[in-house]
């Protein structure tokens, strides 16, 4: 086992996932340090300032991984999750050493972590966005009888407040249907 580790990192504001990533950095010769879990996720939700004398820190909690960029007073500035293989050989290593008590003073602000939409949330929104374009009162009564298998009480808006109240399994028949169509 080795005790320091070159890396290849992409330093964000908030961490992202190594299949997003679009420009990386490579470190050289970084220690690791274990720390708590609590610790980890500290950091991982909160702006701060941690108390180390260097300008890179890599923590692990012995099951995941974070490489920390700070300023010269301790401030973190960027951060940056690992490659699946880099964070299993650093959490692997991390395992054996005894925890590090290093002093993390937050912020009170929080990082924000853009939310992206739930493949459930995109397909509602489409079959929603079709309907209110305008479409032909033909097609409408077909998604209408799609959905309700009737067409009775016939009602664009009861269609779209169905849809918004409805799982994935109840959506998807529409969906197809518009995007093969």
């Amino acid at each position: 086992m080795r005790n320091s580790f070159n890396l290849e990192v992409e330093f964000r504001d908030v961490p992202r996932m190594p299949y997003e990533w679009e420009k990386t950095t490579m470190i050289m010769h970084i220690d690791v340090k274990r720390v708590s879990t609590s610790f980890l996720k500290r950091v991982l939700l909160n702006e701060g300032k941690i108390d180390y004398k260097a300008n890179i820190l890599l923590i692990s909690d012995g099951k995941n991984s974070l490489v920390l960029k700070l300023d010269r007073d301790g401030v973190i500035k960027k951060r940056s999750h690992l490659a699946f293989t880099d964070s299993l050989d650093i959490c692997e290593y991390a395992y054996n050493l005894r925890e590090t008590n290093i002093d993390f003073v937050e912020s009170g602000a929080k990082v924000l972590y853009k939310k992206g939409k739930s493949v459930e949330e995109e397909m509602k929104e489409y079959i929603i966005d079709s309907l209110k374009k305008g479409m032909p009162e033909d097609l409408s009564k077909y998604l209408y009888y799609l959905y309700f298998d009737e067409i009775e009480d016939y009602s664009v808006d009861k269609l779209i407040k169905s849809i918004r109240g409805s799982s994935i399994e109840k959506n998807m028949k529409l969906y197809k249907f518009l995007i093969e169509s």
